[in-house]
């Protein structure tokens, strides 16, 4: 498969699904991941089609797949996220944390890693993930939300604030 194929798998499924025939876009990207296994892309749309049909299991092989072939934030960031919501949160720290190693400068993976170490009540890491994610842009909501929402469950409600 050529990257022109490739190109044009992609855009079959991103129209099918477009059209509201996200199965067709799935049998798409199944054939095309048939001809060339080893097509990032391909794993990584494949991916989001999965997460959107709410297939989380599937998007997240589908991501680990993808960062398997090529190291990237992006796929660890977003199997983290599969992790994140099938509450897998170790695992989910695990794969931001590789996000993380591939650019140490993405604050989403750095607020979400916080998510999940709030989740399994480990406050300081947590803490500081927030803390790294404002470091990065100081006016990022996400953070600074997430960064409430700890503070008001540790009872500093000034803090929260």
């Amino acid at each position: 498969m050529t990257d022109e194929s490739i190109a044009k798998a992609l855009a079959k499924a991103l129209e099918e699904e477009r059209s509201g025939d996200a199965e067709a876009a799935l049998e798409t990207f199944d054939q095309a991941v048939a001809k060339h296994p080893d097509a990032l892309l391909l794993h990584s749309n494949r991916g989001l089609l999965l997460e959107r049909m709410q297939r989380h299991e599937d998007a997240l092989r589908s991501f680990r797949t993808a960062a398997k072939i090529e190291s990237n934030f992006r796929d660890h960031y977003n199997a983290g996220n599969m992790l994140l919501f099938l509450e897998r949160h170790q695992e989910a720290i695990d794969a931001y944390q590789s996000s993380i190693a591939c650019r140490d400068d993405y604050a989403e993976a750095w607020v979400n890693q916080g998510i999940a170490h709030h989740a399994l009540e480990n406050e300081i890491e947590a803490r500081a993930s927030f803390e790294r994610a404002l470091g990065i842009d100081s006016n990022f909501y996400p953070a600074l939300r997430s960064r409430a929402i700890l503070e008001a469950s540790l009872g500093d409600d000034s803090a929260a604030i």
